[in-house]
């Protein structure tokens, strides 16, 4: 045989390719022996009908829900607790934009305080499900974003950490799907060719542990309709995503961006029917990391995402800098969306109810150790910490220390697999791990049950950072405390220490002294590395801090720079590096070569 004269490697990029080949073809017609989805095509007259869901079926759902808590106005279904009802009875609920100076859209459209008022708009089986969950009470931004979702206007919604933000995009999507039958995508769907799904709506956010809450909670929504859910996040084997999607059908997708454009480039799904599009935690939707891959979903043609005025649009999150407002001008209705704010700018970006607390520590790692044993033991039964550290590799060395103190602790970072960190997460919420060490992955939109304590054993690099993490306490209305470990570095950055300092002031809370007298001498600021700009101003006058960059001091002493330190020139591991890659590269093309006959 031809195959027996290469050598090995040669024979397993040859079987790579020819696999490769083989499902790209596979893809378009059989679709890797699946067949075409039958069980996503509904038709018109049978849209509307209740479906009886199986009582396991909504049993799962339920304890899924239960791991993953929800942070909607009921929670896992027991009601508004006093406490949350007197916090938000406090919270002022303002509207802006054109359709509301132009009459189009009255605030009094929000007066209603509970779902079951909205009977006349919401779809009846959204609110049997609402209704099975124990959710009537709506929360100030719920009141105040459903209404205009329903009405089928674009929104920006702002609102603090905990407060409903998800069953307020949720509730309307699905009431206005559920009632208006999808008839362009059953045609698609019926008429395509190829294994392809078109969703109606579709929910992009920055997480795979957000976007598994939020299906939790979309599941329970649309247990008594046909509307079919999917779930696309990476870290998990996309094939069981394809099966299911290809099989079950699919009307609104839960998405993050990678794995969105994956299946959309392999030709899975596209978004030429979408009519529904959710950005949950836009500011991280749209910062650094991920705002090109929205402006590829949501721009280009080769994915056929609809215009801005043919589809309703709406962003959802706690903070909206300045820059991520010049972002969303592109993608929104001017003439058709309405501004949401639930709270008052100048009661600050960190619910009330949460005691901040600033503590210096010298530098040093066992410092910090030492004072964050003494805070855990000071924990009660049954209460949880989440710590907030900036580096992966800095997680482990925290939990193999903490576990060696003899703390039950757990740990969630990026480069552990996803089944790792559901574990981590099960662990934490069922009170089997009282300590949960996460890098920011955690501090996105994720409501973790019994959080009395959050500890950001590293300063945070920029303010949306901080009040994102210290908001994972104090959720609903519920009292919290955090404490942010700061060092003699960490106040040489003068961004991060002014904006301390006036969220502290705009929450009314105790500012140390060491923060207000801190004077920076011009030896610390030629000593720092930081370079910083003047920052753009984000809500309740709070500073920007992405804009903080790290200046390079010149190559780290182990790679001995060629031409001397700070001389500019490449360093010898660079080269080395390169140099590896050039014969890598030589060796792929011989192999490309001596297959072609």
């Amino acid at each position: 045989h031809p195959l027996s004269k290469l050598h090995p490697h040669q024979r397993l990029i040859w079987s790579l390719l020819t696999r490769a080949l083989h499902s790209n073809r596979g893809r378009g017609g059989g679709g890797g022996g699946l067949r075409r989805s039958t069980s996503g095509l509904v038709r018109a007259e049978s849209w509307g009908a209740r479906v009886e869901r199986p009582a396991s079926l909504w049993s799962d759902t339920k304890n899924l829900n239960s791991d993953i808590e929800s942070d909607g106005g009921g929670g896992g279904g027991g009601g508004m607790s006093e406490a949350a009802r007197v916090h938000f009875a406090q919270v002022p609920l303002t509207h802006s934009g054109r359709p509301v100076e132009s009459g189009a859209f009255s605030p009094a459209n929000s007066s209603a305080v509970r779902f079951s008022q909205l009977a006349d708009s919401l779809e009846p089986r959204v609110l049997e499900a609402l209704g099975r969950m124990g959710v009537d009470e709506m929360t100030p931004v719920q009141r105040g974003a459903v209404p205009v979702g329903l009405a089928g206007l674009d929104a920006t919604v702002q609102a603090e950490t905990g407060s409903g933000k998800t069953l307020a995009y949720l509730v309307p999507l699905v009431s206005r799907l559920a009632a208006n039958y999808p008839a362009q995508a059953m045609e698609l769907v019926r008429e395509a060719d190829e294994l392809t799904q078109y969703p109606s709506g579709l929910i992009i956010c920055p997480t795979r542990e957000l976007a598994q809450q939020i299906l939790a909670d979309l599941l329970r929504l649309t247990c008594f309709t046909r509307i079919s859910c999917g779930l696309l996040v990476g870290g998990l084997s996309p094939e069981p995503m394809r099966q299911r999607i290809l099989t079950e059908g699919l009307h609104i997708a839960v998405a993050t961006p990678g794995r969105l454009l994956d299946f959309m480039q392999r030709g899975i799904l596209s978004l030429t029917a979408c009519r529904q599009l959710v950005l949950d935690e836009a500011d991280r939707c749209l910062d650094m990391g991920f705002e090109r891959d929205i402006r590829r979903i949501v721009s280009s043609r080769e994915f056929g995402m609809p215009p801005s005025a043919d589809r309703q649009t709406s962003l959802y999150s706690a903070t909206f800098p300045s820059d991520v407002n010049r972002i969303v001008r592109n993608l929104m209705r001017p003439d058709d969306c309405v501004s949401v704010r639930a709270g008052r700018a100048e009661s600050g970006p960190v619910p009330a109810g949460i005691s901040q607390e600033l503590r210096l520590i010298s530098r040093g790692e066992a410092q910090r150790l030492e004072a964050l044993q003494r805070l855990l033991a000071e924990l009660g039964e049954g209460e949880r910490c989440l710590l907030f550290v900036r580096t992966k590799a800095g997680a482990d060395r925290l939990h193999r220390r903490l576990l060696a103190g003899g703390f039950s602790a757990a740990t969630i970072h990026g480069d552990m697999k996803q089944h790792s960190r559901q574990l981590s997460l099960q662990s934490f919420k069922s009170g089997r791990s009282s300590v949960l060490i996460a890098t920011d992955v955690a501090a996105r939109g994720l409501d973790l049950p019994g959080v009395g304590l959050v500890v950001n054993f590293d300063a945070p690099m920029y303010m949306d950072q901080y009040i994102h993490r210290v908001g994972r306490t104090g959720r609903l209305g519920r009292p919290g405390r955090a404490v942010t470990f700061l060092d003699s570095g960490d106040l040489r950055i003068g961004d991060i220490r002014k904006g301390l300092l006036q969220v502290l002031q705009a929450c009314k809370q105790q500012v140390p002294d060491f923060l207000v007298n801190y004077r920076e001498t011009s030896e610390e600021a030629e000593d720092d590395g930081w370079v910083t700009r003047k920052p753009n101003r984000g809500p309740a006058g709070v500073p920007n801090f992405k804009q903080a960059v790290w200046r390079s001091r010149g190559p780290a002493k182990s790679s001995r720079s060629i031409g001397g330190r700070g001389s500019g020139t490449i360093s010898r591991t660079a080269i080395f590096s390169r140099f590896a890659a050039c014969v890598c590269w030589i060796g792929v093309f011989r192999c490309i070569v001596e297959l072609r006959w």
